[in-house]
């Protein structure tokens, strides 16, 4: 966590801007990443903060805030009856959360995450990773997208990069972006875990496209492993699909 001043937020916008040494020229806020309340985001107050570099940004920023909380104000789920366990390891800490996920109760999740994330020894694009995992399961997939990408420039482990991408794909499509969202699936080598998700996600995109004959061999493709005996079949037919495109 670094600590900035905010220079301008807005309720009504939902976004805003931070000034700190660690991030010259501004880093960007939006409402998703604010842990407490936003109104608290006054001109000139103090915030703690932790950022990641943005992907493709709009006038000039160079930052994205992954999570905002005004000094002294770091908060504990009122709940008080989630907990967390320190002999449990991060990752079965990070697994139970999931398993509980309630899309009903975003505030709460956020600052779980923020817990969870405040004593776990993650590098940066794990965390912001996970906290791009919750805005797409929330339902903010414009939220999701510039974390989705941040974490993939800082590096994830091969299994969590694969996890990116399909879920950055399928974030770019749910915000109208198909064509990027296909070539994020097309530019990676996917792990044979992930394959037939890859090739899910990409017929939904290219039905999107109105590319009916190639979204529907593409699904072919990703139903190959449940097809047992009738895989050869099924692939004459989808080669046959592909030629009456042609045609």
């Amino acid at each position: 966590m670094v600590r900035g001043k905010v220079r301008r937020y807005s309720t009504e916008e939902g976004w805003g801007i931070i000034d700190s040494p660690d991030t010259p020229g501004g880093c960007v806020i939006q409402s998703p990443t604010v842990i407490d309340d936003p109104q608290l985001l006054t001109e000139g107050g103090s915030v703690e903060f932790q950022w990641q570099p943005l992907v493709n940004g709009k006038n000039d920023f160079r930052y994205y805030a992954t999570s905002v909380s005004t000094v002294g104000s770091r908060p504990s789920f009122a709940g008080a009856s989630w907990t967390i366990d320190p002999t449990v390891s991060p990752d079965d800490r990070m697994a139970a959360f999931w398993c509980e996920a309630d899309d009903t109760d975003p505030l709460r999740m956020r600052i779980q995450m923020d817990q969870l994330l405040f004593i776990a020894a993650y590098s940066d694009a794990r965390a912001v990773f996970e906290r791009a995992s919750l805005e797409d399961f929330l339902g903010d997939e414009s939220a999701a997208v510039p974390l989705y990408e941040a974490s993939l420039t800082g590096g994830l482990d091969t299994d969590r990069e694969n996890q990116a991408r399909i879920q950055l794909a399928s974030s770019l499509r749910n915000v109208g972006r198909l064509h990027d969202a296909l070539q994020v699936l097309q530019d990676f080598e996917f792990s044979n875990d992930y394959a037939s998700a890859r090739d899910a996600f990409a017929a939904l995109i290219r039905w999107d496209l109105g590319e009916g004959s190639r979204a529907l061999k593409t699904a072919l493709q990703a139903a190959e492993p449940a097809l047992g005996r009738y895989r050869r079949a099924i692939k004459a037919y989808a080669v046959e699909l592909s030629d009456d495109e042609r045609k």
